[in-house]
């Protein structure tokens, strides 16, 4: 009776430990997780921007700007639109310029005129999905070059990591019992010499 007493016990025991560090690991796993590869679009978004900038044509042309704006997300994928420092939209990779309003209340925008390099994340109701937005104001041209990423993908990596770790919390107590029995084995076993010197 006292064998089993002492089996539960160290049971009980080894699977809070295990639970505990278990859900610790996994939040802090991705909360760095998802700074981490915010962090990578960033850069590579900004990167790109700057690329974008140094090819921008010098016009005022809403169909130039547009049709240029359109090439460069064939190419990455990326959603690029054009502003000025007003706000005002003058070229969009995803429809009309002439049709957007102005985007001078964005945050990413307001940032950028402030320090030259701006980003933020939200969901985009025209695009439906949640979107890393990264802007760059050039000061000469008094313009703004902003690249929009979706998140989706990302997302659904960080989505299969966290199952991993899920999976490795719900298979935590399973792992106690594992030690737990093993333990107690070597218990047991360390006992007996003792239990044969008494008789």
């Amino acid at each position: 009776m006292v064998t089993f007493e002492r089996i539960w016990k160290q049971f009980f025991i080894y699977s809070i430990l295990l639970v505990v560090l278990m859900t610790i690991v996994g939040f802090l796993s991705q909360w760095e997780l998802e700074e981490r590869l915010q962090g990578h679009l960033q850069k590579d978004a900004l990167v790109f921007a700057k690329v974008v900038a140094k090819a921008l044509p010098d016009s005022e042309s809403p169909d130039l700007l547009d049709s240029f704006c359109r090439d460069y997300q064939e190419a990455s994928g990326y959603r690029i639109t054009i502003i000025d420092k007003d706000g005002r939209v003058i070229g969009e990779s995803d429809k009309s310029s002439v049709v957007t309003g102005a985007h001078l209340d964005r945050p990413e925008i307001q940032e950028a005129l402030r320090t030259g390099v701006g980003t933020s994340s939200r969901y985009s109701d025209t695009l439906e999905v949640e979107m890393l937005y990264t802007a760059l104001l050039l000061q000469e041209e008094g313009r703004i070059v902003r690249i929009a990423i979706p998140m989706d993908e990302v997302m659904a990596f960080q989505n299969e990591v966290m199952i991993f770790f899920a999976l490795a919390l719900y298979l935590s107590p399973v792992m106690a019992i594992l030690v737990a029995f093993f333990c107690m084995r070597h218990s047991i076993r360390e006992q007996q010499p003792h239990s044969s010197m008494r008789r």
